[in-house]
């Protein structure tokens, strides 16, 4: 499963975990609007 939440001017993080929602790898997106 992989979950991706941040804000819509932040970084966003996306976070994937294994079947006991261990949490088993975090990519970071850095994101910039203008």
């Amino acid at each position: 499963m992989v979950v991706a939440f941040g804000s819509l001017f932040n970084n966003i993080e996306v976070r994937r975990t294994d079947s006991s929602d261990a949490v088993t790898e975090v990519i970071k997106i850095p994101l910039s609007y203008g």
